[in-house]
């Protein structure tokens, strides 16, 4: 399932009368509408600052020639219109859209941005780790129980990413060294395929019947 959350978030400058939060920031003084979106990698949002005063930080009259914007990895800004912001999502993962002024308070306003791939994507994404101290191989299986792809992680965390093509089911096969355990774990594709492509997959020596563990990931990439 496509999301794009996007937050607003203020940092506080130390100013006179500065009402701040619980934990000592700002409150929230700027408004990015949609606070919420879905989109799809490829696809483009329009985000728009809704007021030019963030009393906390002591800024006030904010004009659109003192915005400074700052844009993230997944995400590229199009183009800027006043306080109107076209930003495109360009792949998986995490994009952030920054508002500060030049010798300012520092952030004004922060937007979070998460990039899905699209419903029909053709790939799957696996971030393979162990958590266990032996090393394991974690092999990718198509749908027919063929090995597509196989890698090799040491024990205490080690991690690799595999991209494989999607398959009607996705199939996790796990040996663990030292103790000799496997087993396979399969995903669907009408009950999770259809809306998510990124994985996580962790060998678990200490977890039975199958020593591994598989869960969805968003954002999608890893």
């Amino acid at each position: 399932m496509t999301r794009l959350l996007l937050w607003v978030v203020t940092a506080c400058a130390i100013v006179v009368g500065c009402s701040r939060t619980p934990d000592g920031a700002c409150p929230v003084s700027g408004v990015i509408d949609p606070p919420q979106a879905d989109v799809n990698v490829g696809d483009q949002v329009s985000l728009q600052l809704k007021t030019t005063d963030f009393p906390c930080q002591g800024v006030f009259g904010l004009t659109p020639s003192q915005a400074r914007w700052a844009v993230g990895d997944a995400v590229s800004l199009d183009s800027v219109r006043g306080f109107t912001l076209y930003v495109r999502a360009l792949h998986q993962g995490y994009g952030e859209v920054d508002l500060t002024t030049p010798g300012g308070p520092g952030l004004l306003a922060m937007s979070q941005l998460f990039v899905y791939e699209p419903a029909g994507a053709d790939t799957v994404m696996s971030a393979v780790w162990n958590w266990g101290p032996d090393s394991a191989i974690v092999s990718v299986l198509d749908a027919q129980g063929a090995t597509v792809r196989s890698v090799l992680v040491h024990g205490d965390r080690d991690t690799v990413c595999v991209v494989t093509p999607l398959s009607d089911s996705v199939g996790y096969h796990v040996q663990v060294f030292g103790n000799s355990r496997t087993g396979t774990i399969w995903v669907h594709h009408a009950a999770t395929l259809a809306f998510f492509h990124t994985f996580n997959v962790m060998a678990n020596e200490t977890v039975s019947p199958i020593p591994m563990q598989v869960g969805t990931v968003e954002p999608d990439g890893c």
